[in-house]
C-alpha cells in the first residue's frame, strides 16, 4: 500500500463530477440521524463518499467550524487497494486519500456537508478539528448511553423477573451450605482444606529401587498425592463465601429505585447528559456484577448434584483417599458424617437442582 505520507501524489487521478463540487447549502439547522444513516449506508454500498448526492466537493473557507456528526469506513474491499481511497475535499480534492474514519462534516456557516479525511481538517484549523472531534465523542458517548437505557427500559421487567427466579436458587443454595457446614463440622470432617481447588486427592506410594557400585539393592519409598478426580461446586464449602442471596436483593432494590420501564423515551433523552452516564454506567456495573453471581451460583448449586455426591461418596471411602467420611444424596435428603451410621440427615430445597435463569448482555443499539 502507498505511503499515506509521501505517495498519494502518484495516485491517479479520480474522476470527479462537476456536480460533486456544486455548494449544497440547504443544510442551516443540524441535520437529523436519518442524514447520517443514510451517507452511511451509501458508502457501504458505494464506497464513494464524494459521489453521495448531497456531499460539498469544495474546500471549507478559511476560519471555518465544523461539526461532526458521525465518522465512516469504506467497504473492506476498498482498504486493501489504496488506489481505491476517497479524496478528501479538504486537502486533497481529486486523489485518493483515505478508507478509515471518515468525518461527516456539517459546517453551520455554510449550510453544507462534506464528507472528509479523519484529520484532514486538522491542517486548515487545528483547534477547530480539536473541539469538532471532541463534542463528536461527547455526542457518541451521549447516544450510546441513550440507546443503552432505552433498550434497558424495554427489558427491565424480564430482567427483575429474572432476579426474583434466581433468589429463589440462591436462598436454597445458601440454606443448604449452612447445612453442609454444620454437618462437617459436628463431625470433623475438614473438607474444604481437601477441596480447595476442585481436586479430590488420593495418596501413593512410590517405590525407588536402586543398586550400589558393590551390587547391594536398596528399596526408598515416597509418599505422593495424584488427582483422582475434579469435582464442581466445591466453593460452596469455602469459608470466603459472599453471599449471593444479599447481592440479588441489592441488584433487585437498584432496578427498582431507578425504575427505567416507568420512563418514557422523552424523559431518558432528556436526562442531563452527567446523571445519564452515571445512570448508564451504574446499571452496566450492576448487571455485570449480576451475570458475575449468576455464573457463581449455577456452579455451587452443583454441589447438590447427584454426579458430584457420587463421585465425592466413592472417592471418600477409598483407603488411599486423602479424606475418608460419608456422604449421599435420595431426593431431598442430603447425608454427611463419620460414617453411614454416625451421620446428619440435611432436608434440601429442589429449587437448587433448578436451572439458573441467565440475564442477556444488555449492547446499545446502533443509532447511528
Amino acid at each position: 500500500m502507498l505511503n499515506e505520507q509521501s505517495d498519494y501524489g502518484k495516485q491517479p487521478f479520480i474522476d470527479i463530477p462537476a456536480s460533486a463540487f456544486e455548494v449544497k447549502a440547504i443544510y442551516w439547522t443540524e441535520p437529523d440521524r436519518s442524514v447520517i444513516k443514510e451517507i452511511k449506508a451509501f458508502v457501504a454500498k458505494t464506497g464513494r463518499p464524494y459521489l453521495w448526492p448531497r456531499h460539498t466537493h469544495t474546500k471549507p473557507p478559511k476560519g471555518a467550524r465544523p461539526v461532526y456528526l458521525g465518522e465512516f469506513d469504506l467497504p473492506e474491499a476498498y482498504l486493501r487497494n489504496s488506489t481505491l481511497h476517497s479524496p478528501c475535499p479538504c486537502c486533497c480534492p481529486k486523489k485518493p486519500k483515505f478508507a478509515l474514519h471518515g468525518k461527516i462534516a456539517w459546517f453551520p456557516d455554510e449550510g453544507v456537508i462534506r464528507l472528509i479525511g479523519p484529520d484532514c481538517f486538522k491542517t486548515l484549523n487545528p483547534s477547530g478539528h480539536e473541539e469538532a472531534v471532541a463534542e463528536l465523542r461527547r455526542r457518541e458517548a451521549r447516544e450510546s448511553d441513550i440507546a443503552y437505557l432505552l433498550r434497558l427500559a424495554q427489558n427491565v421487567r424480564f430482567i427483575r423477573d429474572a432476579i426474583d427466579e434466581n433468589l429463589e436458587i440462591a436462598t436454597a443454595v445458601e440454606k443448604m451450605r449452612n447445612g453442609v457446614l454444620a454437618a462437617l463440622d459436628e463431625h470433623n470432617i475438614p473438607l474444604w482444606n481437601h477441596v480447595r481447588n476442585g481436586e479430590l486427592k488420593i495418596t501413593k506410594e512410590k517405590i525407588r529401587v536402586s543398586q550400589s557400585a558393590s551390587g547391594a539393592t536398596s528399596r526408598t519409598s515416597k509418599i505422593i498425592q495424584k488427582t483422582y478426580a475434579h469435582i464442581k461446586g466445591y466453593e460452596l464449602v469455602s469459608p470466603f463465601y459472599s453471599s449471593i442471596v444479599l447481592s440479588l436483593t441489592n441488584a433487585r432494590k437498584m432496578l427498582d429505585a431507578i425504575d427505567l420501564s416507568a420512563k418514557s423515551v422523552a424523559e431518558i433523552e432528556g436526562m442531563d447528559d452527567a446523571t445519564r452516564t452515571t445512570t448508564a454506567r451504574g446499571l452496566k456495573q450492576t448487571l455485570a456484577e449480576l451475570r458475575e453471581k449468576l455464573q457463581k451460583l449455577d456452579e455451587l448449586r452443583r454441589f447438590a448434584s447427584f454426579e458430584t455426591i457420587k463421585t465425592l461418596k466413592t472417592w471418600a471411602t477409598r483407603e488411599d483417599a486423602a479424606l475418608n467420611f460419608h456422604v449421599d444424596r435420595k431426593d431431598d435428603k442430603l447425608v454427611i458424617g463419620a460414617s453411614p451410621i454416625k451421620c446428619t440427615r440435611l432436608l434440601i430445597d429442589l429449587a437448587v437442582d433448578r436451572n439458573v435463569t441467565w440475564i442477556e448482555e444488555m449492547k446499545a443499539t446502533d443509532f447511528n
